[in-house]
């Protein structure tokens, strides 16, 4: 079965026309107030990102997201915007690359100029109570964190659209059902254990799968299709998604 049409559309939660958001904070003088209006759709993987980077607990991840936005749009970063450059994706990539490396200069100037307390690595930080954790060797590298992140926003966001568009046309078992095999916890159900579990044939458990399936991944697509500015980057980030992603 061949997947649905992608249907480019404004999504009401992460990510959203991102490229557009973008022009319209440069319009309105890059505000630093624009970043409460993004850190509620991207502060998941710019949390990750953060907190691996600089080896920060959940908490201060969260101020320090607050910080970047500003840092973002204050510095003039957010005039950098491009999508002939490539995702949205790789655009935050970039910028809390930047980010972080601004953020080192400013430790390591203030360090030279004796303005600044050394801190030591697993202990609290005296100027902001900062929890900061001793880098784990074998753990992830922030980039990595950063794409597990944004994939778990993704997925969590087409299967809300897939789930109100199917409960708005009565079919909330099919849904249950592809939830129940495709992101079941540990070994998926049989199409028998589906049927008994949910009262329908075998064949409609299969008929299910397949239907449900294609809306879930045209969902993704059109998710994605929001966050690039030609194929290539399209089919590239697709790559990426689906390679990673189950049903």
């Amino acid at each position: 079965m061949t997947d649905p049409p992608i249907q480019p559309r404004q999504a009401t939660g992460f990510p959203s026309t991102l490229w557009s958001e973008l022009r319209s904070a440069r319009e309105r003088g890059a505000d630093p107030s624009v970043s409460a209006e993004w850190l509620a759709r991207y502060a998941a993987p710019i949390e990750s990102y953060l907190r691996v980077a600089l080896r920060r607990d959940a908490e201060s991840a969260k101020d320090l997201a607050q910080d970047f936005f500003a840092w973002m749009l204050q510095t003039g970063f957010v005039d950098k915007a491009d999508p002939a450059r490539g995702s949205f994706r790789a655009f935050v990539k970039k910028s809390l690359r930047n980010y972080v490396l601004d953020a080192d200069r400013a430790r390591r100037a203030g360090k030279r100029g004796g303005s600044a307390s050394h801190v030591v690595l697993g202990s609290t930080s005296p100027d902001k109570g900062e929890a900061i954790q001793v880098a784990d060797p074998a753990a992830r590298l922030p980039e990595e964190e950063l794409d597990r992140a944004w994939k778990r926003e993704l997925v969590a966001q087409a299967l809300s659209h897939v789930r109100a568009a199917m409960e708005q046309e009565q079919k909330t078992v099919p849904f249950a059902i592809f939830c129940d095999f495709f992101f079941a916890q540990g070994e998926a159900p049989s199409y028998r254990e589906l049927a008994q579990r949910h009262g329908v044939s075998q064949a409609e458990v299969s008929n299910a799968l397949q239907r449900t399936k294609a809306r879930y991944r045209a969902e993704l697509k059109a998710l994605v299709l929001e966050t690039v500015a030609s194929i290539e980057d399209l089919d590239g980030e697709l790559s990426w998604l689906f390679a990673q992603e189950q049903p």
